[in-house]
């Protein structure tokens, strides 16, 4: 059964949507997009994993953050912070709804922010496809090229205006993509140069690291017959931007594929 609510709170008003199971739930699955898209996600990714999970007789909610689908607000207005909140404010809605036995999923820089709140023992653990990973000098050199407060996302893709002899245009464009961005979605839509900056702050590759029996992080990788590498198996994430490992494939098998992973992994914890 399917039911939209609204998460209120003195911040935000979040749009949800939660999947009931025909029988009682004793564990939650909170799903959050990439960074800017609606909680489908790309090729309603998240959507079929609600339906597989709930199937399974998870209770699921996913959640618009504010700027995002159908919440309020404007993703120019975004920072972290704000994105914290917010995913802090599903956790809770979750917990409230089912039980304390709380599950994160999320892609590009969701995923990496719901780590966070392992530490607090506000969720038993977080899966993440594609996690934000970028290092700290990347972001400044991005955030160095960025002279006004709001951004046109499409400059991000517009090589005629980049200085390609450092590598800045191709950094720039991978770096959305790590967030869990894509092109055709941000075309026509800003961003905030706070969260550029706020980002140059975030050691992303050390929160990766922490808490590796609580997580389960998925790349894509050419290497591999499936295309999948997990984190355990990764050797060669560091300073540099390997738009490969950033990448949301758009292989219906392979999506297939790390859905099923997801949920096995949570129903076996």
């Amino acid at each position: 059964m399917l039911s939209q609510d609204w998460i209120v709170n003195s911040n935000s008003t979040l749009f949800s949507v939660s999947h009931w199971p025909h029988e009682r739930a004793e564990v939650g699955v909170v799903l959050v997009a990439g960074f800017s898209q609606p909680m489908c996600d790309i090729d309603y990714f998240m959507s079929k994993m609600a339906r597989h999970m709930n199937k399974k007789n998870l209770y699921v909610l996913q959640v618009d953050p504010r700027g995002h689908g159908d919440s309020p607000g404007y993703l120019e207005n975004i920072t972290i912070e704000d994105l914290r909140e917010d995913l802090f404010s599903a956790i809770c809605h979750a917990r409230n709804n089912i039980s304390d036995k709380i599950y994160c999923v999320g892609r590009g820089l969701s995923a990496t922010l719901f780590s966070e709140f392992l530490s607090a023992d506000l969720v038993q653990g977080v899966a993440g496809i594609n996690p934000y990973w970028i290092s700290n000098d990347i972001v400044r050199k991005i955030s160095n090229n960025v002279s006004t407060e709001v951004i046109e996302a499409a400059d991000f893709f517009n090589e005629n205006n980049e200085d390609v002899s450092n590598n800045i245009y191709d950094d720039k464009a991978s770096f959305l993509v790590a967030l869990g961005a894509n092109k055709g979605n941000l075309f026509g839509q800003k961003l905030s140069a706070s969260i550029i900056e706020d980002l140059t702050k975030f050691n992303a590759i050390e929160k990766l690291k922490s808490y590796t029996e609580s997580t389960l992080w998925f790349f894509y990788s050419e290497q591999c017959s499936d295309h999948i590498v997990r984190w355990d198996c990764l050797s060669d994430l560091n300073d540099t931007i390997d738009k490969n490992h950033c990448d949301f494939v758009r292989d219906p098998l392979w999506q297939y594929n790390v859905i099923d992973r997801i949920c096995s992994w949570i129903l076996e914890q």
